[in-house]
């Protein structure tokens, strides 16, 4: 598209645009506020029940897609280049790889995927600040795309990031332009404490009744239909953050715009402050680039939102729920009792209670006692299991891949052969989070490639900045690093390298997540050449046991 040049225009057409990107966040909160009650305590309603594994479930898969244990990167060339650029790689990638573990970033994207198992997707924004490289995890309602039927985020016409600041982060961003005292009391005019939830348009909306309207989520008694509790409930351990302070609704976005052929960053304040772009047309992230990146574990074509984890599993969580409700009744029966008494003089209230405080009661003549408790069925607790093996096999989780053992494996050759048979799935969604990964790294590389203007040295010296680099560099996860998956077979694999004789001790000390690296591949250089000298200087000992004894 083409953005006017006309201030009041250009107004117009952001508002069009914001209005188009943010047309289903109010359904996706409320969607993503049921997906949380769930996850949480393992009900639609939001009672705690006795025995939730979404929660666990959704955490188990998150630590198998990305574990940032020993996350590295690397740059790959479409083209062949000579030593000294390929060095230069070698050190750009380090520096990629320690910006990430400074300042946070893998863990935030670890977050990010928990987030996208249980919403659908999750969005992973860089910026530069006074700190310098700095990230942020945004959740899908707080976040809009132009198009949500087409599943790439570059190739959107537009995106819109939308929450609040407060009236000083307000101020900070409008204080330079001119005017800025007029912009700002209209701001602060709008500006209402309304917590800290981002969503701007929510999903609550005004009920008439002629009655109480019940929205405790602990009582037992009937709710109407789209009530949902209004407050955060202790008792389930769901506490919302609460800010008191006077916020500000903002939404920050980057268009495309053919005139210059790059992203335009536009920034808009509650009602109607545009603060940018005001005389230029610019891309405030990097040239080409957009500061986001979509973090998805369940893609769904056609579908930019992807599909949460928990559809195929809420089901059979509820009916657990209800189970395990079952036989805590049936159990608290058992201790209670249901006693008839028959013949004798009966038995009152109080003879009753003298009865269960002494353990025993005179019935009189002719009198019994009969127990009416019903016992407990002996399919219940099979009923229970087989509830449970079907998650886990809805899930994709049989008895290897959680971590128990298989009946009838032996031996370790054996179990590996059924992980990777019974593990193709998981290994696709772990690929697909590690090159989303890689997208996300090879953003930090433009930008810090634009922001920065530190000189790098190579091993022999060779100076460079990061913008000197080949336009067709591309950033990869080293060695599959970012998923606990294909640890064993990378270090299977390295193995047979150095058996093979293809690969050196330095290259295997670079690939295997040892501590220390420079310091070891420096010592095992020294120990190449004392053992290299040790031979110049006794060459016997390369025909040594050769031969038969005299």
């Amino acid at each position: 598209m083409r953005l006017p040049t006309n201030q009041t225009e250009l107004l117009r057409r952001v508002l069009d645009v914001k209005d188009a990107c943010r047309s289903s966040a109010a359904n996706r909160a409320a969607l993503a506020r049921s997906q949380s009650l769930r996850i949480e305590t393992g009900r639609a309603t939001g009672t705690r029940s006795l025995a939730n594994l979404l929660y666990a479930h959704v955490d188990r898969v998150a630590s198998h897609l990305f574990s940032p244990v020993d996350l590295r990167f690397i740059l790959d060339f479409e083209a062949h280049y000579p030593a000294n650029i390929l060095a230069q790689a070698e050190v750009a990638a380090r520096t990629i790889t320690r910006e990430w573990e400074r300042k946070d970033m893998d863990i935030v994207f670890g977050e990010g995927v928990k987030v996208a198992l249980k919403y659908g997707s999750a969005i992973f924004k860089q910026m530069w600040g006074n700190s310098g490289l700095e990230c942020s995890l945004l959740m899908p309602w707080q976040f809009g795309v132009y198009r949500e039927d087409m599943n790439s985020l570059d190739d959107q016409e537009a995106v819109c990031e939308s929450g609040l600041m407060t009236l000083e982060e307000t101020w900070r961003r409008i204080s330079h332009l001119p005017g800025a005292e007029g912009m700002f009391s209209r701001i602060r005019a709008h500006a209402r404490k309304q917590g800290a939830d981002p969503v701007n348009n929510s999903f609550f909306h005004n009920v008439l009744s002629t009655s109480v309207l019940n929205t405790d989520l602990q009582s037992a008694r009937q709710q109407p239909g789209g009530v949902v509790q209004l407050s955060s409930d202790t008792s389930i351990g769901i506490v919302s953050p609460e800010v008191t302070l006077d916020l500000v609704p903002y939404h920050e976005l980057y268009i495309k715009d053919d005139a210059i052929e790059d992203y335009v960053t536009v920034l808009l304040i509650e009602p109607d402050v545009l603060v940018s772009p005001r005389l230029v047309k610019k891309n405030m992230f990097a040239p080409q680039v957009q500061p986001y990146s979509l973090i998805q574990a369940n893609r769904e074509e056609g579908n930019f939102w992807g599909r949460s984890e928990i559809v195929d599993l809420s089901e059979p969580q509820e009916l657990l729920s209800s189970v395990y409700d079952d036989a805590k009744r049936m159990m608290g029966l058992q201790v209670d009792k249901l006693l008839a008494f028959s013949g004798g003089e009966g038995i009152t209230d109080e003879k009753y209670g003298e009865f269960r405080a002494a353990g025993f009661v005179d019935l009189g003549p002719g009198g019994s006692v009969q127990d009416l408790t019903p016992q407990i069925p002996p399919q219940m607790f099979e009923f229970m299991n087989i509830i449970r093996h079907t998650m886990d096999e809805v899930a994709g989780f049989n008895n290897i891949l959680s971590g128990q053992g298989e009946s009838g494996v032996r031996a370790g050759v054996h179990a590996e052969t059924l992980t990777r048979m019974a593990s193709p799935r998981m290994r696709d969604r772990a690929l697909l989070v590690e090159r989303q990964c890689a997208a996300s790294a090879d953003k930090t590389l433009s930008l810090l490639a634009v922001k920065t203007d530190h000189v790098y040295h190579t091993e022999d010296n060779n100076q460079f900045l990061l913008h000197d680099l080949p336009p067709d560099r591309r950033v990869t996860v080293d060695s599959h690093s970012t998923s606990p998956i294909f640890a064993e077979d990378h270090k299977d694999l390295i193995g047979f390298g150095l058996k093979a004789g293809f690969l050196g001790g330095d290259s295997a000390i670079e690939l295997l997540p040892f501590p220390q690296k420079d310091l070891l591949k420096l010592r095992y250089k020294a120990m190449q050449e004392a053992k290299q000298r040790m031979i110049q200087e006794h060459p016997e000992i390369l025909t040594k046991g050769r031969g038969g004894r005299k």
